[in-house]
C-alpha cells in the first residue's frame, strides 16, 4: 500500500473521536470533485462549441477560393484539373459567387447568389440539411414524378435558405424570381437588370445565418 493511499484512508476512515475530521475530509473531496467535474463541463462545452462553429464556417466555404482577377475564369475546368492534381487536395469544385435580388409575390430580398456544379460541389462543401425538397430536383429531369404545372416543370432549380424562404414566404416548388443587375438590358429608360423565374426545389438549413 501506497504511503499516499494510507494517509487518504486514515483521514476517511476516521475513528468515532476524530468523526469530524472524517466529515471536513469528505465535503473537502465533493468540493474538489464538484469544481474540477464544472471544468471538465465547461470545457466539453467550448471545445464542442467551436468545432461545430468552425464545422459551419468551413461547411459552407471551401478552404481555399481561386478567382482570376480579370473576370469570369472561362478555363476553369483545366484549372480545376491541375488543382486536384496537386498534393493535399481531396476535390475541387467551380462556382459562381454574385449578389442578386429574389422576388415573391410582394416580397423582395438581397440574397448571395452562388451557382454550384451539381457532380462536385457536395465533395467540396456541406450546406447543412435540406428541410424540404431534395438537392436532385435542381436537374429537370428528376422531378418528373412530382407532375408539376407545364408552366413551371421546365424552370431553373433553385435552393434558398429557411430564414429566406420564411422572409419572403417562398414555398417549395413554388416560382419565384431572381434579380441580377449585371447583364441588363438597355432601354430608353435606362439599364433594366435581368430577370429570371425559377423554381424553389429545395429549403435547407445551414445552421448559420448569421
Amino acid at each position: 500500500m501506497s504511503y499516499e493511499f494510507l494517509i487518504s484512508l486514515r483521514y476517511l476512515r476516521a475513528k468515532r473521536k476524530q468523526i469530524f475530521v472524517s466529515i471536513i475530509s469528505f465535503i473537502s473531496v465533493a468540493g474538489i470533485l464538484l469544481g474540477v467535474a464544472a471544468l471538465i463541463i465547461v470545457l466539453a462545452v467550448m471545445n464542442g462549441f467551436e468545432t461545430d462553429l468552425r464545422n459551419k464556417i468551413l461547411g459552407i466555404n471551401s478552404h481555399i477560393v481561386i478567382t482570376a482577377h480579370s473576370g469570369p475564369m472561362s478555363q476553369y475546368p483545366q484549372v480545376a484539373d491541375k488543382i486536384t492534381g496537386v498534393k493535399g487536395v481531396e476535390a475541387s469544385t467551380p462556382f459562381i459567387y454574385s449578389q442578386a435580388m429574389i422576388k415573391n409575390g410582394s416580397q423582395v430580398s438581397g440574397l448571395i447568389l452562388r451557382g454550384l456544379d451539381r457532380e462536385s460541389a457536395f465533395k467540396v462543401l456541406h450546406i447543412g440539411k435540406v428541410k424540404e425538397g431534395s438537392f436532385d430536383y435542381l436537374a429537370v429531369e428528376n422531378r418528373t414524378h412530382l407532375h408539376l404545372h407545364k408552366d413551371i416543370a421546365h424552370l431553373p432549380g433553385i435552393l434558398i435558405g429557411k430564414e429566406l424562404a420564411k422572409h419572403i414566404g417562398a414555398f417549395p416548388f413554388k416560382p419565384v424570381a431572381v434579380i441580377t443587375p449585371f447583364g441588363g438590358e438597355t432601354t430608353p429608360m435606362g439599364m433594366v437588370p435581368r430577370m429570371k423565374r425559377c423554381l424553389v426545389v429545395g429549403i435547407f438549413d445551414s445552421g448559420f445565418y448569421e
